[in-house]
């Protein structure tokens, strides 16, 4: 009964990300127009991106959303997702973009190669990343080595046309620091 009356209080007070934890999505348009976002679920979100342009937001209570995303001249596309909770989610308008996440521990180290390429995301709308990014797209690389960690995971956006091949994603990756 008094997990009943919590439950109840914290949905009273607005403390779904409490309930419910968050999650980050990252907003990609590289499409060559202006697309306008909706993001409606337990945090709506409205977004206008011009061409080549990204938004990061934080702090999304995880659950069900529906995105829809319009662009002139086409019909609006509408998708169900996902947003997890402490997952990041890229959200790739017009799945014209391309991603890469990489290790990057190497880039505070001399016994590592700087960058090692994990995975590239391309041709998809929204793409959910399971593991801990601890550079998260748009973001500058640290200065200094993070304490602890085995691997360090960065999201970028890079050139398709550089997708198909590993070590030159990777000198992206090491000269975007």
């Amino acid at each position: 009964m008094r997990i009943v009356g919590l439950t109840l209080v914290l949905l009273a007070a607005g403390c779904d990300s409490a309930l419910y934890g968050t999650g980050v999505v990252y907003v990609f348009n590289g499409t060559e127009k202006s697309a306008e976002i909706n993001l409606d679920g337990r945090t709506p979100r409205d977004l206008s991106l011009r061409a080549g342009g990204g938004q990061l937001l934080v702090d999304l209570v995880a659950g069900p959303y529906q995105v829809t995303i319009k662009q002139e001249g086409t019909f609006p596309q509408i998708v169900a997702t996902e947003f997890v909770r402490e997952r990041l989610t890229l959200i790739n308008v017009g799945s014209a973009a391309c991603f890469a996440r990489a290790d990057i521990v190497g880039m505070y180290s001399q016994h590592k190669a700087p960058v090692r390429l994990a995975q590239i995301y391309k041709d998809g709308l929204i793409f959910s990343i399971p593991e801990e990014i601890s550079v998260l797209p748009g973001e500058r690389v640290p200065d200094n080595r993070p304490r602890s960690a085995e691997v360090f995971f960065r999201v970028d956006v890079i050139p398709c046309e550089l997708a198909a091949e590993q070590f030159k994603v990777e000198d992206h990756l090491h000269r975007r620091r």
